[in-house]
């Protein structure tokens, strides 16, 4: 993760692995447009990001 210009400095890597599958996409997601394949991931990933930014940004002041 790289921070965005002008923001605060972030600079780290964060790796996932899962096996959660097409079976578990979120059910509030709106449809894919034809042609594109469907991303089969929840809005728990962006949670997740988030979690960990807030960790390494906390553990850098």
């Amino acid at each position: 993760m790289h921070s965005l210009p002008g923001k605060a400095k972030r600079n780290y890597i964060v790796v996932v692995f899962c096996n959660l599958g097409t079976d578990y996409v979120d059910v509030n997601r709106p449809a894919d447009p034809p042609g594109v394949y469907p991303v089969p991931y929840t809005q728990k990933y962006g949670q997740l990001g988030k979690a960990v930014d807030g960790i390494v940004t906390g553990l850098q002041r």
